[in-house]
């Protein structure tokens, strides 16, 4: 799984004070009146090979139509239950309705220092402050995610306005210039976006926007160029924003770019496709929401299941629990795998365990009597040593053996190639191929945090339960639903690399960007991420907030009914605090607006996220509990044949 706080730009929790000057004290103050979005320099929908990980360019808030609705052509009239993320109904934009009151808790706030900072809130009798019901601003604002996957506002500029009684225009100039909601320097618990300032010209600055922060305990850190507004340094005035990656060796080249400046905010929403900023007016600290705006209920309450009636009987093989295992063991380099005839370590068991020099391969190791140098899925100074591509052969010829084919998805990634592996069960109906049920892993490992905070050494986990677990599982589905086992819908065996290693999610991105551009459909995407530590007897079922979402985690709910009655099954819904999606893979999947669901151990941002065996040298066959570990194995294997079952 990800690590949610390493990503290229940190949210804020901030109090709402509006600085007159940046941190480097320039003018804030910007007389276009014309929305941002005018100045997006992104496409609607990504092109091949640029579904830009969240922490390279944060990908927009796609409102009413999503990205896959977009790619494939559909005419929405009303998507609120078709795909991931907002949609609309009758014609209304509907949101969350937690959205709104961190809105009206956030829009207030600025415009009680905006009117006390100019003297419009009168103090009363009692000595309590009364403001006066004349006094109104306009915000420049959209709807954002933030690192958590929550739903927040990015406040960016705001003015005095014009005519009280008129709904705010960009038009109206009466209400004067807009002035910068800059980066304060205050912090409260309010999670929201403020443009921060960088300066080309200095070269701290320029090294963040070009080539990511130098702190060297950052190491996940990203640039900052695909998520800048560029602003002339002196006025302020917007010139572009939001470009492709491609460009930011050019830009950085420019001959005028020491006379611009980087607001650094993630890019404006995309409302049917189009890049949108909305200008709300805020008066008496009261916001007035668009009529057209509907605030949706999102069911905060926990959700736990009961037992389901449907079922698919399956013969799974008395030996599951122990091949599942072994596979285990295998993926995580404490058991060899046999490719071509000899017997290869995917990840040398030794690494967890050694000390840093014999694991980073700087000091060889004794093994039977022979000096051996330990080379693990990720080498820090030679990715081209990996074992990645051992793992990729190793899935190869398992699915070859059990006459599932494969193919590979080439993933250029810098001056490396890596792989995504997906094996294909047919399903009977002539439709099958349209609608497949994607279940997926990822094969990468993380690296081994605590190693790195104590001497700075990058070095990979053995990643027994992250996730080994997931790959194995999928192995065990692979061979169980292709014995002769009957169903509607093509089964993917998807095997995604780079959600941890080399770049956040990469594999997920290359995956959901290929089908985008050839406008395949999904009846679900399952993903399977650390689902063999037990900490409570639970596991997590983490939905998109769609319809189709929720009806794959009614799926998982029959079937972990039957296959795991032993254990609770919580089910996080999209926008609980609970929920994991948004530090997997599956948060890619959801953004572009496929049906998806994760499933994983009891593991989120308020319980066990900070255990031993998380992304450190402890992440090994010890933690994993066999028996947990079927009978969530079990869960997914039935849940994706009642899926693919489903007529067509």
């Amino acid at each position: 799984m990800r690590t949610l706080w390493l990503v290229a730009a940190l949210v804020v929790v901030v109090v709402l004070v509006m600085l007159p000057m940046t941190h480097c004290g320039c003018v804030t103050r910007s007389d276009v009146p014309i929305p941002l979005s005018s100045f997006v320099g992104v496409p609607a929908l990504p092109p091949p090979g640029m579904y830009y990980a969240f922490s390279e360019q944060r990908t927009p808030l796609y409102l009413c139509t999503s990205m896959w609705e977009l790619a494939s052509g559909i005419d929405v009239v009303d998507s609120v239950s078709a795909t991931d993320g907002p949609g609309c109904a009758s014609g209304s934009l509907d949101l969350p309705d937690f959205l709104k009151s961190l809105g009206d808790q956030q829009f207030n706030t600025l415009w009680g220092y905006i009117t006390s900072a100019s003297g419009s809130v009168a103090e009363g009798d009692d000595g309590s402050s009364s403001s006066q019901p004349s006094e109104c601003i306009d915000v420049e604002s959209w709807p954002v995610e933030d690192d958590w996957g929550m739903l927040t506002w990015a406040l960016v500029r705001w003015r005095k306005s014009g005519d009280l009684n008129s709904p705010p225009d960009w038009d109206d100039t009466a209400a004067g210039s807009f002035n910068w909601a800059l980066y304060p320097s205050v912090y409260d618990l309010s999670q929201i976006f403020f443009p921060d300032v960088y300066f080309p010209s200095d070269p701290y600055d320029y090294t963040c926007i070009f080539d990511g922060p130098p702190e060297e305990y950052f190491w996940f850190y990203k640039p900052l160029f695909g998520d800048c507004l560029w602003v002339d340094n002196s006025t302020f005035t917007p010139i572009a924003g939001w470009l492709p990656l491609s460009e930011s060796v050019q830009f950085s080249q420019s001959p005028d770019l020491f006379s611009q400046a980087c607001m650094y905010i993630p890019q404006p929403s995309r409302l049917r496709g189009e890049s949108t900023t909305f200008l709300l007016r805020v008066c008496d600290g009261i916001v007035q929401w668009p009529e057209e705006w509907n605030w949706v209920d999102t069911d905060q309450d926990p959700i736990t299941t009961s037992a389901r009636n449907e079922q698919f009987d399956i013969n799974f093989p008395t030996n599951f629990s122990e091949e599942l295992q072994q596979f285990t063991r295998q993926h995580s380099g404490e058991q060899g795998v046999d490719i071509d005839g000899a017997s290869v370590f995917l990840t040398p068991r030794e690494c967890a365990n050694s000390f840093t020099r014999q694991h980073s391969g700087e000091q060889g190791v004794d093994i039977d009597g022979a000096s051996v140098f330990l080379t693990p899925r990720e080498c820090a100074n030679s990715v081209s040593e990996s074992k990645l591509p051992d793992v990729v052969q190793f899935l190869a010829e398992y699915y070859s053996e059990l006459g599932i084919h494969t193919w590979s998805q080439s993933i250029p990634w810098e001056d490396k190639s890596f792989t995504n592996l997906i094996g294909v069960i047919p399903g009977q109906s002539a439709d099958a191929a349209k609608y497949p049920v994607v279940i997926t892993d990822h094969y990468d490992a993380a690296w081994c945090e605590n190693i790195y905070g104590e001497n700075g050494t990058l070095i990979a986990t053995d990643g027994a339960d992250d996730n080994a677990s997931a790959s194995a599982a999928l192995m065990m589905l692979a061979k169980v639903l292709s014995a002769g086992i009957k169903f509607e819908r093509d089964i993917w065996i998807s095997h995604l690399v780079g959600e941890e290693f080399p770049a956040d999610c990469l594999g997920i991105r290359s995956l959901v960007s290929l089908m985008l551009q050839k406008k395949q459909d999904a009846t679900a995407i399952i993903v399977l991420d650390m689902i063999g530590y037990n900490s409570d007897d639970t596991f997590q079922v983490n939905p998109g907030d769609s319809e189709k979402s929720l009806a794959i985690a009614d799926a998982i709910q029959d079937a972990a009914a039957r296959e795991a009655s032993s254990l609770t099954l919580l089910v996080q819904k999209r926008w609980y605090s609970t929920s994991y999606l948004y530090n997997t893979d599956g948060i890619a999947a959801s953004l572009a607006g496929y049906p998806v669901a994760l499933v994983n151990e009891h593991i989120n941002y308020e319980y066990d996220f900070w255990r031993q065996g998380y992304h450190d040298n402890y992440d090994t066959c010890s933690l994993i509990d066999p028996d947990y570990h079927a009978a969530i194995a079990r869960t997914v294997t039935a849940a994706a044949l009642s899926l693919a079952s489903q007529p067509l």
